[in-house]
């Protein structure tokens, strides 16, 4: 009897220990792929993504056009935005997406490009702030001028955005959901990238403020989703110009 029992603990341990590789260091967003809400959910959504040319930006665009949402797709490279739009429709061939290239760190430009997506889709649903720049390097030879340019991108661009979207949404009495891409570097400090941690926290501080108001109104939603590393082209430049150094 003692056999058959360790066999079938062993094989116990084993599933777990495949499920567990799977989670890929994060137990909590292997949980919600199992038990949360479907992706299926958000078919005929309007969903907006920035920094859609690349990383998870652009697989977070294949998953949503393959389940048949409305996308628009942002990023500075033009070109990259329609290779993925062209990929988004072998994913689905009935799918809308919308490329809107522009630069997020020009403020200026955001009512503009807003406009553009109302007079396509009408409004937004959700909008997903993905878009983001890393620059590695020590504190101590980081310059203020480089910090701007962290912050721009990563911080200011994200709040100029939401605030359009969300402005328009409550005059139409439309509830919408409001994602931010942080990083676990949003939660603790970081030796090789100061300015990109710094962002980070700012970002969460930001969105987390929103979150609040959401509760109160229950016309906000938010989502912070605090990654780990992941092996984007953003941190692969970035990794290379600091071991450069």
């Amino acid at each position: 009897m003692l056999v058959p029992a360790v066999c079938a603990a062993t094989a116990l341990i084993v599933l777990i220990a495949v499920w567990l590789k799977r989670a890929d260091a994060d137990l909590t967003l292997l949980f919600c792929e199992k038990f949360g809400v479907s992706p299926a959910s958000l078919q005929g959504r309007v969903i907006w993504i920035t920094g859609a040319s690349s990383g998870i930006g652009e697989w977070l665009s294949y998953k949503l056009a393959e389940v048949g949402t409305r996308l628009v797709i942002s990023g500075t490279n033009q070109q990259r935005l329609q290779a993925v739009r062209d990929r988004c429709l072998d994913f689905n061939k009935n799918c809308e997406v919308l490329v809107l290239p522009f630069d997020l760190a020009d403020i200026s430009c955001h009512a503009g490009e807003f406009k553009k997506v109302l007079d396509c889709y009408g409004r937004v649903d959700v909008l997903v702030n993905n878009a983001g720049v890393c620059i590695m390097k020590d504190f101590e030879d980081s310059t203020i001028e480089e910090d701007r340019a962290t912050f721009e991108i990563n911080v200011f661009g994200h709040v100029s955005l939401t605030r359009l979207v969300l402005v328009e949404a409550s005059e139409a009495g439309r509830k919408v959901h409001i994602v931010a891409t942080s990083s676990m570097s949003g939660t603790q400090g970081s030796t090789v990238a100061p300015a990109y941690a710094a962002a980070k926290h700012a970002l969460q501080g930001y969105f987390e403020s929103l979150m609040v108001q959401g509760q109160v109104t229950g016309l906000i939603d938010v989502t912070i989703l605090c990654l780990g590393p992941t092996m984007t082209p953003m941190v692969k430049k970035a990794m290379q110009e600091f071991i450069s150094k």
